[in-house]
């Protein structure tokens, strides 16, 4: 390998503080030796009137090389975190004892630690994935080992804190894919950058620092909620695919990152045995399949009450008894109203309860909380919904009345199909203000609307 560089004006100039020769090149997990390196700068009378060319890129890798292991030391072979990085936090490779069923024998796993957030963790880095094998609605095959212990104490994260079935928990390992898709070139500098959220997706704005600076990112949250975890700290195995859309893949792709995340602040998050393969539609696998995560939804009830519903609406709820916030598929959950210091016209949630399948789960009146210890107030519900309801008891202490009131809110991604009063859109809320205050005159004819005005006459005539 023998090539003479001479730079043109538009990449050198007198502020350059750097520049650095990067050898590259070769199919997904080939390795690259090189050897004898020499970089001379030649004089004016070495150097040929001819310079070579600059080579393109290539346009695409071969398919056949999309069918390997991407997961370039995911077994950690080689005593090395070499490919793998840190999202803002250190990474090691960790000593651990085996289960038998090290792929490698080799005792070895990844480890993150010193982590302050759950979405800190182990990414395979950018330039350990060929994006050009990351297609449109391509479907990939993750699975690693995983497990969590709390680095202060040392004692394994037990299925109390991490339940893979909790959807809208950030306490179990998952998996986040970081993608960067080059923008049209039409578009302006206010594109949407897809940046990461507690649930999955949130989109922001950010105004691009350079004109050419429009790229596009987005960033999703892959859970494996058929994974099982081991309260004894043994590994837990994930193993599940996933299906890219569009809208994370495609030809304009540039960035293709893989991370392991998740888990409780404070805790070490240990990976080995990580395979990242592309699978065909034909193959069938024992993974289960994932979905991107779907952002939750908060609704409340809360003082007299006021209701926030799913779709952000913002009204009152004074009626009597028990009123319905939540019902799908046979998951009910529901506050009991009552009038507020005897004002007739002023409610409050007196209690509530969960219902499933016919069947109180939980419930609540004077005072009396969620009483696990560790729940901090919150049930959760895995099936058929997942949902999750925090219950904040206010007492209530004004001259003789001495109440409490339930405050209530109610998380969960599966809000569409559901019914109550968190489910109130903004139409309906509209539809339902104007038949309450719909006025009588409009179906009254004209001999009532007269008997009702000499009625209110003779009433006006008696004040005072």
């Amino acid at each position: 390998f023998d090539v003479i560089w001479r730079p043109s004006a538009d990449v050198v100039s007198n502020d350059m503080t750097s520049a650095f020769p990067v050898f590259c090149g070769g199919p997904p997990n080939s390795t690259l030796i090189v050897d004898d390196v020499m970089l001379e700068r030649l004089e004016e009378w070495e150097t040929p009137t001819a310079t070579p060319s600059l080579s393109s890129y290539p346009s695409a890798s071969p398919t056949a090389y999309c069918s390997q292991d991407m997961a370039i030391n995911g077994n950690v072979q080689h005593n090395t975190t070499a490919s793998y990085g840190g999202w803002g936090n250190p990474i090691r490779t960790q000593l651990v004892a085996t289960d038998g069923n090290d792929n490698d024998n080799t005792n070895l796993a990844l480890a993150a630690y010193n982590r302050t957030s759950w979405h800190q963790g182990i990414s395979l880095l950018q330039g350990g994935m060929d994006v050009t094998c990351v297609t449109v609605n391509s479907t990939w095959r993750i699975q690693a080992k995983v497990k969590l212990y709390d680095e202060a104490t040392g004692v394994p994260i037990t299925t109390q804190q991490c339940n893979p079935r909790n959807s809208l928990s950030n306490k179990c390992p998952m998996v986040r894919t970081a993608m960067g898709r080059r923008a049209p070139t039409t578009t302006t500098n206010n594109n949407a950058r897809m940046l990461p959220s507690l649930f999955g997706r949130k989109k922001r704005t950010l105004q691009a620092e350079d004109d050419d600076d429009d790229d596009i990112y987005s960033v999703d949250l892959w859970r494996d909620t058929s994974m099982v975890w081991n309260d004894n700290g043994d590994w837990a195995t994930m193993d599940f695919q996933i299906t890219l859309t569009p809208d994370i893949s495609g030809p304009d792709l540039f960035v293709f990152i893989f991370s392991f995340v998740g888990g409780p602040v404070g805790s070490v998050l240990l990976v080995d045995d990580i395979s990242i393969t592309r699978v065909d539609d034909a193959i069938q696998t024992s993974a289960s399949v994932a979905s991107a995560a779907v952002e939750p939804k908060i609704c409340h009830s809360i003082g007299d009450p006021h209701i926030q519903s799913f779709a952000g609406v913002l009204y009152d709820n004074h009626e009597d008894g028990w009123q319905t916030l939540f019902s799908k598929e046979g998951v009910v959950v529901e506050a009991q109203q009552e009038s507020w210091m005897g004002l007739p016209s002023v409610k409050y949630n007196r209690a509530y309860r969960i219902i499933k399948d016919g069947v109180i789960v939980n419930q609540g009146e004077n005072g009396q909380a969620p009483d696990d210890e560790d729940a901090d107030g919150q049930v959760f519900l895995y099936d058929p919904v997942t949902l999750w309801v925090r219950v904040a008891v206010v007492p209530i202490v004004w001259d003789d009345w001495n109440f409490h009131m339930y405050n209530i809110y109610i998380t969960t991604s599966e809000y569409e199909g559901s019914t109550g009063l968190c489910s109130v859109t903004a139409e309906e809320q509209q539809q339902q203000q104007h038949q309450a205050y719909d006025p009588i005159m409009e179906t009254a004819d004209a001999a009532t609307i007269e008997a009702a005005s000499t009625a209110c006459q003779a009433f006006q005539d008696t004040a005072g």
